[in-house]
């Protein structure tokens, strides 16, 4: 019996069973059942492997309506629409008026009618390939997919290429959820638009340019609920086929990953459309005519290039249940679309224990000409920050991830023939439809049985290099590019960076840091943007540091050492406590300070081992002006805060004015002439006298020479290493935060191995050692821990 016979057969039959039911309503739900039951293969009804038995089974009245609550029910959960509820209004006899609606699906009802043959062979397919392959894992699972990407600012322009693409994941089926990466406001405006559909992950690491870091995006991407999980460029729009795709390497493998480069159209005659409610049409972009999936993928099948400039665009992968990482080794910290990122994540699945499934011929995604690859401004910068760090910034981007990408790459995968061994997803072009299948590299015979694959019988589409035969063309192009710390030899500076980078009274927060406190250093940058700091500046003390933070995303400049150093770079990198290294390196921190003064900015500096559990800057920009502002060192409570000697230089608050710009050059020129002396005492000295014969009551003191009013903070709330005990709380986030401190030293302590210990111990170390990211909540366990026993503090959400 033909489809169109028994569903007008159902519909009559239907009507005399229940006369105040709308044909049209009727059909409405029908076509809903079809597309439930057949399309997505799975739905309330008997499951056979015959279509002609599922039809059999929809002309049965009573049926469908015994199973019209489930069927809607599934109708909802898999394609999260906000639909009629047309089970109320047949039991209420109530008739249907939402014409919009019901037209919209008539058409559809049509399209399906005429594609039975469509229908039946896909079923026939899937029945072929379930016997001839029995060595298959369980197919039995329900395939739930999460879509990841890391897009621009959307507008609400049915114009804007990232929003169609979007528009193009939600409409497939089953419906995916889609996780937006960034913080910009208009990413949550359209996870508004799209309740329960789309959600925002702003806990994700950056640089401080704004572009998401790519390691970051994986393992965000690693961690879900879902069964397999995608992440994608985010103007690449994907077509229906993509989701059996997913379904056959899910039912084929069981681990697994697809990469695939996209196709590019110069124009595009159709678009999407949300008429609200998460219900999605494609349309006809010049007569708003409806369209079907079909006969967009033909069209870009037809008139689409692959796009050999760009790497790979599209990945999904199988998520195992421990979450464990997808490669061998901890991936590099890339900038997200600078280049060389892709080249080393299919190194990096191929060389592991995954089957890697090249999708290209499938030509399951696409993009439009002009689609701009900017991800630019993801972390709600200022439009001069974004427009200026996309225009000039990009290079130096460019040029870090090639030097992550040279100096991390696995040997042993280049070595490898990568195209020997290796799977491709292959679509099959039919009469009706494009059929998709698994096939070797290395096999002589086509299990797709086609006679023209679409790599060979598309216009315009030249199969001539797979994304892994790209790169290894590209490694002799790679030799050629300067390495980083080469022409120039510093890619950033203080110039640069301090009118980028400092807030609206151009304050900017200070770190310097050598080698030997790295670890600190990414632990206390992971933990300032936690807390929405995000003018803080990196000095550099040594080459070495200067590039391991440049490659992280950290806006940071050298200081070069000066020419009558005594130790070179190198011994004062390695260094810990060393007297004379810390005197040389007192001289370097006083000289960025007094420079950065001298151009109009105001300094906060920290050491890196200063915790920071609340934003210091507005408490410090409370006070009056023309203050010098200094944690005190002296522990006992009962003594005063201003004590020979008790100026704690690891945290400080200078103001560019006059006073202070004349202080910081006597300061430089005390240590100078007296080089035997500690940093705290060269500024205990200058400021306060030898003596702390100019102190002014028990909390102040003024300078003899420039006349500098030194301010010490409350010990209370900006706290050294031994003060009121914080360090021997079991809980020191807890005892801080109870106490209202701002900022804790870990202090008190002999050297930079302890007090890493110290605080991870005490649970305030915000990165992963292993991962090389920030620790986030949404982290497994096991990854979160960065010893063998102790967990350690989050940095997202509240502490």
């Amino acid at each position: 019996m033909g489809v169109f016979t028994i569903l007008s057969s159902k519909i009559r039959r239907m009507t005399r069973f229940k006369c105040v039911c709308s044909a049209i309503a009727v059909s409405s739900v029908v076509v809903m059942i079809l597309l439930v039951d057949i399309l997505n293969m799975s739905g309330p009804f008997p499951h056979t492997h015959s279509l002609t038995n599922r039809f059999e089974a929809l002309s049965n009245p009573r049926l469908i309506l015994k199973e019209l609550p489930n069927t809607l029910s599934t109708i909802q959960k898999s394609a999260g629409l906000k639909l009629l509820d047309y089970t109320n209004g047949i039991n209420n006899e109530v008739e249907f008026t939402d014409a919009q609606f019901v037209e919209t699906v008539e058409e559809q009802y049509n399209r399906i009618i005429s594609s039975q043959k469509w229908l039946r062979q896909r079923v026939s397919w899937e029945e072929q390939d379930l016997q001839k392959a029995p060595e298959m894992v369980d197919t039995s699972q329900e395939l739930t997919v999460t879509i990841f990407s890391a897009p621009p600012a959307f507008t609400r322009s049915e114009g804007d290429l990232n929003r169609q693409a979007l528009l193009s994941w939600l409409h497939l089926s089953p419906r995916p959820h889609v996780v937006l990466l960034g913080n910009h406001s208009s990413l949550h405006q359209v996870a508004e638009e799209f309740p329960g559909l789309v959600t925002v992950e702003p806990h994700i690491d950056y640089s401080f340019t704004g572009l998401p870091l790519f390691n970051s995006m994986v393992a965000r991407a690693n961690t879900v609920d879902t069964n397999v999980t995608v992440l994608v460029q985010p103007n690449v729009m994907l077509l229906q086929d993509f989701m059996p795709g997913l379904r056959k390497l899910a039912g084929t493998f069981t681990d697994w990953a697809l990469v695939a480069q996209r196709l590019e159209v110069a124009d595009l005659p159709f678009k999407f459309i949300h008429k609200g409610g998460g219900i999605i049409f494609l349309v006809h972009s010049v007569t708003g005519e409806s369209m079907i999936d079909r006969e967009m993928a033909s069209f870009v099948r037809t008139s689409g290039k692959l796009d050999l400039l760009e790497g790979v665009n599209l990945w999904a992968w199988n998520v195992a249940a421990d979450g464990s990482s997808l490669f061998a080794s901890p991936m590099p910290t890339f900038a997200y679309a600078a280049g060389y990122h892709d080249q080393w994540m299919a190194r990096g699945l191929v060389s592991g224990s995954r089957i890697v499934v090249d999708a290209t011929d499938a030509l399951i995604g696409f993009h439009v000409q002009g689609a701009s690859t900017q991800v630019l401004g993801m972390a709600d910068q200022t439009q001069a920050q974004t427009e200026s760090w996309s225009l000039a910034g990009k290079e130096w981007q460019n040029i870090a991830n090639l030097y992550l990408y040279r100096k991390n790459r696995d040997i042993s995968a280049e070595e490898k023939d990568l195209l020997s061994g290796g799977w491709k997803l292959i679509g099959c072009p039919e009469p009706a439809m494009i059929r998709l299948c698994i096939s070797e590299t290395q096999s002589a015979s086509n299990p797709c049985r086609c006679e023209n694959l679409l790599s060979t019988s598309v216009p315009g589409i030249r199969y001539a290099e797979t994304f892994l035969e790209k790169e290894a063309r590209l490694r002799l192009e790679v030799i050629r590019i300067p390495a980083l710390g080469t022409s120039p030899e510093y890619v950033l500076s203080m110039d640069q960076l301090l009118p980028e980078l400092a807030d609206s009274k151009k304050n900017v927060a200070l770190v310097g840091v050598k080698s030997s406190h790295k670890d600190m250093l990414w632990s206390f940058i992971c933990r300032a943007r936690a807390l929405g700091v995000n003018n803080v500046i990196v000095a550099a003390f040594d080459k070495s540091i200067y590039k391991s933070a440049l490659v992280r995303g950290i806006p940071v400049f050298y200081v070069p050492l000066p020419e009558s150093a005594s130790d070179s770079e190198a011994v004062i990198a390695r260094s810990d406590v060393s007297t004379n290294c810390s005197q040389q390196l007192t001289q370097r921190k006083l000289q960025v300070v007094l420079q950065i003064l001298q151009k109009g900015y105001h300094v906060v500096w920290s050491d890196v081992d200063v915790i920071w559990f609340q934003n210091p800057l507005p408490r410090l920009t409370a006070f009056p002006t023309g203050t010098f502002l200094v944690v005190s060192d002296e522990p006992n409570m009962n003594l005063p805060a201003n004590g020979r000697g008790r100026v704690d230089s690891g945290f400080f608050y200078a103001q560019s004015e006059k006073a202070t710009i004349k202080a910081f050059k006597d300061l430089i020129s005390y240590a100078s002439e007296a080089p035997e002396q500690p940093e705290q005492l060269v500024f205990g000295h200058v400021l306060c006298g030898k003596g702390a014969q100019h102190r002014v009551g028990v909390t102040e003191c003024k300078a003899a020479s420039s006349g500098l009013r030194t301010s010490f903070l409350n010990r209370r709330t900006f706290a050294n290493g031994i003060v009121n005990d914080y360090w021997w709380h079991e809980n020191v986030t807890e005892a801080a935060l109870s106490s209202g401190v701002y900022v804790l030293h870990n202090n008190w302590i002999h050297g930079a191995a302890e007090k890493v210990r110290r605080q991870k111990a005490k649970h305030v170390w915000f990165y992963n050692d292993v991962d090389k990211m920030c620790l986030h909540a949404w982290q497994r366990p096991h990854q979160r821990l960065t010893d063998s026993s102790r967990p350690t503090l989050l940095v997202d959400g509240n502490i």
